[in-house]
Order: C-alpha cells, then sequence, then structure tokens
C-alpha cells in the first residue's frame, strides 16, 4: 500500500459523501463501487463504477442512461451496497425497493 495518492477520481462527493465498496474478479479487474447520495439533477442517488487502479477511468454511472437505471432516494448515508456474483445490490429504504445492476442481456 502507498501513503500517498496514487489517482483520484474527477467526480466530487459533497456531504454525506458517498458509499464504497470494492470488488474483482479473482485477482483482476478491480472495480470501486460509489454509491453518491442526492448526485443526480433529481436528487436521486448516482451509483458509480471506477476503475481500481485509475479511479479517473469512470466506467458507469447510473445517470448515464437516464431515469432507466437511477436507484432512487437511497434514505441515509448508512445503507451499504452489495456485489455479488456479478451484480451490484442497492437498497433504497425511503421507497422500500431493492435496485439490482448487472449486464443486460
Amino acid at each position: 500500500m502507498s501513503t500517498v495518492w496514487t489517482s483520484q477520481a474527477s467526480s466530487i462527493y459533497p456531504y454525506p459523501g458517498a458509499v464504497t465498496v470494492v470488488s474483482a474478479n479473482g485477482t483482476n479487474n478491480g472495480i470501486l463501487w460509489a454509491l453518491q447520495h442526492g448526485g443526480s439533477s433529481s436528487g436521486n442517488d448516482v451509483l458509480r463504477a471506477y476503475n481500481a487502479l485509475n479511479l479517473a477511468d469512470e466506467l458507469y454511472n447510473s445517470d448515464q442512461a437516464g431515469s432507466r437505471d437511477l436507484p432512487g432516494i437511497v434514505g441515509n448515508q448508512f445503507e451499504s451496497i452489495i456485489v455479488d456474483n456479478g451484480k451490484v445490490y442497492v437498497p433504497s429504504t425511503g421507497q422500500r425497493q431493492l435496485s439490482v445492476y448487472g449486464l443486460l442481456p
């Protein structure tokens, strides 16, 4: 591990910041997932994915496809996202829903 920054995302996360989790396919393809609270223009949360080796490389964000991918309003900054078996799960207690992200068929 390095004691100095090695990369930085271009997105800014104002208070209360973001919930983050790292996933990987074995020792390859590390992804940093970040759930930004209130990050879209509509006030919804935004799920972002970054290359774990270079955070300047944003792979995906849920605001790219309009309302199709938005997870809704999660409710509070303490709710966590879960990554399992190629899918990302985002709870939304404010709307009592669970958004599931994965590859489209």
